[in-house]
């Protein structure tokens, strides 16, 4: 049975040919079946995601609407499963509560396998890459109940 998984993305230019090359590893290192097809669903018109995180609450709630329709996209698509792939996972639960497909945050899912590695030592690190979301980063890391490690 084939599957249909999509990345949900506000990347343009270098960044979206970077994820596009990124999927097409997937495929030649099997890291998926080979009867899974991965696409992209590219919000990069209409996102602020390289905002949302640096400027505050308004463009992250900007990027979760557009997250949302990505997905919602997606699923009229035909897509069997959809990645948001913008940390923080902005409107991932609004997405999980109107769409059938099942949706997958980087954020939670990247936090969620560190944590299983972490065992032994009870710790993981994450590194914000702008300044104002090292604050948001501890929000994550406290939503996800990772905030002991």
């Amino acid at each position: 049975m084939s599957m249909k998984i999509c990345l949900v993305t506000s990347a343009e230019g270098p960044r979206l040919v970077h994820r596009q090359q990124w999927l097409q590893v997937l495929m030649q290192k099997q890291v998926v079946s080979s009867d899974t097809e991965l696409g992209i669903v590219n919000l990069a018109k209409h996102t602020h995601s390289h905002r949302a995180y640096v400027e505050g609450l308004y463009f992250e709630l900007l990027q979760s609407a557009y997250n949302v329709e990505a997905v919602l996209q997606a699923q009229k698509q035909g897509y069997d499963a959809a990645v948001i792939a913008c940390y923080f996972d902005p409107g991932l639960e609004a997405a999980r509560e109107v769409a059938r497909i099942p949706v997958v945050g980087l954020a939670e899912a990247s936090m969620a396998y560190a944590s299983l590695l972490a065992k032994k030592k009870r710790s993981i690190a994450i590194i914000a890459v702008a300044e104002k979301g090292v604050l948001k980063t501890y929000d994550v890391i406290d939503k996800y109940g990772l905030t002991e490690q």
